[in-house]
């Protein structure tokens, strides 16, 4: 029994000091993202992975996120023997499979979620629509200068009508507005995490009723639960393409009423 209790202060002592140690450093992250995860995330960054101008072969520069993730996550695109592929490097070690995926970053004293988005600015895009890859929002200004009037802000993943392309601005439609945008927060794919929620029904448990009792009786009053279905909406230049089905999960599990019933 001595022994026992020995083992297993040990392994109180060393839950306390993992639990100390993650307060320090950085936490390893994870791909897939669940209610818990946003709740826990008080901060979002943004990264956009270009296949011209991040290209690892060709001795690109690599791209690292807005925000609080600037200096720990970094990404590049490549393309060798096994294929082409968008990656990042840093807490969060993965190959985005999509343009819009979301990883749950650890960092000192914080988590965040972080959105990469994949594009080819080779690619011409007049006369096409195309969506917003920045943090929340982005400025569209009157002129080709970040510093010029606001006309209208658009919101993260919305689409925007391209007019015009000079250099590294972009004269757009948004908002019933025309003005100038960075090139560098427009790609043509995005995909949108989206939720929905459904009422499951209970059931009902039921016993004889007892000769003395001449009532029915409920001893446990039913209650529905319900369950959160993820999907992934991809879209490519202003159009839903695919939806596809991510996940289930159950948030409130059903309580069976249980009662006294005559035959």
């Amino acid at each position: 029994m001595k022994k026992l209790k020995q083992k297993f202060t040990k392994v109180l002592v060393a839950i306390a000091a993992i639990g100390l140690l993650s307060t320090q450093t950085i936490t390893p992250a994870k791909a897939k993202i669940n209610e818990d995860d946003v709740s826990y995330a008080k901060k979002t960054c943004v990264m956009v992975i270009d296949k011209v101008k991040h290209n690892y072969k060709k001795g690109e520069k690599i791209v690292r996120p807005s925000g609080i993730c600037n200096k720990y996550e970094y990404g590049y695109y490549i393309k060798g023997s096994y294929g082409a592929q968008f990656n990042i490097k840093g807490p969060a070690t993965y190959q985005v499979k999509y343009s819009g995926e979301q990883f749950v970053l650890g960092i000192p004293s914080n988590y965040a979620i972080l959105t990469v988005y994949t594009t080819d600015t080779s690619k011409k895009i007049t006369g096409k629509y195309m969506h917003i890859a920045k943090d929340k929002s982005a400025n569209v200004y009157k002129s080709r200068n970040s510093k010029s009037k606001v006309l209208t802000k658009v919101k993260q993943n919305a689409k925007v009508k391209v007019m015009q392309v000079k250099g590294n601005w972009v004269k757009v439609k948004a908002n019933n507005k025309t003005g100038w945008i960075s090139r560098k927060y427009l790609v043509d794919t995005v995909t949108v995490t989206t939720n929905t929620t459904k009422n499951t029904n209970y059931k009902t448990i039921t016993y004889d009723l007892p000769d003395y009792l001449n009532e029915e009786i409920v001893l446990q009053k039913g209650q529905k639960g319900t369950t959160k279905t993820t999907y992934l909406k991809k879209y490519t230049n202003g159009k839903l393409v695919s939806t596809k089905k991510d996940r289930t999960i159950i948030v409130k599990r059903p309580v069976d009423e249980i009662k006294y019933t005559k035959k």
